[in-house]
């Protein structure tokens, strides 16, 4: 009979390499592929997109000291763009002329409780009282200004002829 070779130490080293190193070369028999592709993200709005709603206005005489004449009416702003923005200002000028027209007569600035700052995609609404004494005003140029988060100013106007309707007793709200 005869013997049975013994491998040599050499040979048993370079199998255990071979054992080690084998599954590191992909296996699977597919081929290898590139770095997945991420998808290029959209950009986000540039600017906010407002809408003011101006509605129920309402003149007549003013109820408070220290003014003759009240402009009240309901505002109500949506934001859709998805951006904030702040509100700067709610302004009533007051003119000789129709629909803003002829020489300012008086501006007055209006303070809104729930107007401060207008959320993304959000609405806000109010209502507001200009009370002034220029008693020839014939039209009123209500603004309304706001700056988003992205430092762009947006303001809108809204002209209204004065005096009608009129509301007999006084404006107090």
């Amino acid at each position: 009979m005869t013997p049975i070779a013994r491998p040599s130490r050499v040979a048993a080293v370079l199998l255990v390499a071979g054992a080690i190193l084998l599954p590191s070369c992909g296996g699977g028999g597919s081929s290898p592929t590139g770095p997945t592709a991420q998808p290029t993200p959209t950009p986000g709005p540039t600017k906010a997109n407002i809408t003011v709603g101006i509605s129920n206005t309402q003149w007549g005489p003013s109820l408070v000291s220290g003014f003759s004449w009240a402009c009240g009416f309901d505002i109500r702003i949506r934001e859709s763009a998805g951006l904030a923005a702040n509100l700067n200002y709610v302004r009533a000028d007051f003119f000789s002329g129709t629909n803003g027209t002829g020489a300012q007569l008086e501006r007055r600035q209006l303070p809104g409780r729930n107007l401060n700052q207008l959320p993304a995609n959000g609405t806000l609404a109010d209502s507001l009282v200009a009370r002034f004494n220029a008693g020839n005003a014939r039209s009123v140029v209500l603004s309304v200004r706001f700056t988003d988060v992205r430092g762009n100013v947006l303001e809108t106007t809204y002209p209204y002829n004065c005096c009608t309707p009129w509301i007999a007793g006084g404006l107090a709200r």
